[in-house]
């Protein structure tokens, strides 16, 4: 794993699950997504995310498992719309959230259609079909553990709850997103390349 040259966003970021170090990025990205919210926290920290390890497995090269023709492409689409769903989940509590959480190219939702978009080419209809409603799917399931962490007490301490963690834990997140597709543009497309073979 060493030499990776990991952006500033992924310094805290250290392998994770360790059985599956060297095993493949599907691997790893199921162990992500199955693992439940307290494990979540318990083996990556209240600053780690889902979102920023499943980023790092795609984009610093890890290997892409064929199991599926369509495997690959929802794990690099997921976090794409992991990214966004928090974000529209952020702007029902902040109006002001989308300005908070931008890039080069500019808010989330532009990073998110893109990746949707390149995702998508030379898709046939079934084929898009799968990837699209499994990113969709497994995006929600995660947004879904993360929102109902924050869930109980009154209205009002709810909602603060629910501020806190969209302008620390929720904002960290979209921004590591939006750092890696502007600082590792050109590792995505290899990832996306690879995942289209």
């Amino acid at each position: 794993m060493s030499g990776l040259g990991l952006s500033s966003a992924m310094s805290g970021v250290e392998p994770i699950v360790e059985c599956d170090r060297h095993g493949s990025a599907r691997d790893v990205f199921t162990a992500c997504r199955h693992m439940k919210a307290e494990s979540m926290k318990h083996r990556l920290g209240r600053r780690q995310s889902f979102l920023k390890i499943c980023t790092w497995i795609v984009l610093t090269g890890s290997t892409v498992a064929q199991a599926s023709n369509t495997e690959p492409l929802v794990q690099i689409l997921a976090p794409a719309n992991l990214a966004l769903t928090l974000s529209n989940v952020c702007l029902g509590q902040d109006a002001s959230f989308a300005g908070k959480t931008t890039g080069k190219a500019g808010p989330i939702e532009v990073y998110a259609q893109y990746v949707k978009m390149r995702v998508s080419e030379n898709l046939d209809g079934e084929r898009l079909n799968i990837v699209l409603r499994r990113a969709a799917g497994i995006a929600r399931q995660e947004a879904l553990i993360q929102v109902r962490q924050h869930k109980g007490g009154s209205p009002t301490e709810e909602a603060q709850r629910l501020r806190h963690w969209c302008a620390t834990s929720a904002a960290s997140t979209i921004r590591s997103f939006i750092t890696l597709m502007d600082e590792r543009r050109a590792d995505f497309e290899k990832a996306l390349t690879k995942a289209k073979e």
